[in-house]
């Protein structure tokens, strides 16, 4: 009697925990990286600007406010935030077959710049600043930190496509990477 196949056999469902875990470790390293760009940004901009007023500031007092402001001020809720639609937008790129790093870099950016300037303007705020509506907030929180969200969503796209899609072999036929279409 010959033996079956079929359990021998790799099916698409059969990839699907792998890739799963794939797609989770790689969302956990880009978040990593989003935070510790979100971080530096905070530290050197505060470095300067206390260079500026002569004021004398420890490195780890600027550590310790850079990871406070990570998490309260809406940076850190935000990736949270951001974890279904990136997942829908992964989904899309794949359908699209748009596999190439500038896809994942731009679009994670522009996500996580919406996103942080959101919950940033939803964040408690000092007794000391006047109250502000929603509008406000999101107009203020995109002029003051829009360009490291946008960076750091650039990392974020870029670590994650690294860890994801950097290892897949090419498809034959000498193809070295695959385009989006250029009509949607």
């Amino acid at each position: 009697m010959k033996p079956s196949t079929a359990s021998h056999t790799a099916t698409p469902a059969g990839n699907a925990a792998p890739r799963l875990a794939r797609s989770v470790f790689a969302y956990i390293a880009a978040v990593v990286a989003a935070s510790a760009i979100f971080v530096v940004w905070f530290c050197v901009r505060n470095a300067f600007t206390d260079a500026a007023y002569h004021i004398n500031v420890s490195a780890k007092f600027q550590l310790g406010l850079a990871l406070v402001f990570l998490v309260v001020n809406g940076f850190l809720p935000a990736l949270i935030l951001m974890a279904l639609p990136w997942a829908m937008l992964v989904a899309w790129l794949n359908f699209l077959k748009c596999t190439f790093w500038p896809h994942f870099s731009l679009l994670a950016a522009v996500l996580l710049a919406l996103l942080a300037c959101a919950t940033t303007s939803l964040a408690p705020e000092p007794l000391f600043i006047e109250t502000q509506t929603f509008t406000q907030a999101y107009v203020t929180a995109i002029a003051r930190q829009g360009p490291c969200f946008f960076v750091a969503g650039a990392g974020f796209g870029l670590v994650y496509w690294m860890a994801v899609r950097r290892r897949e072999k090419p498809p034959r036929g000498g193809a070295t990477r695959q385009e989006c279409p250029t009509s949607i």
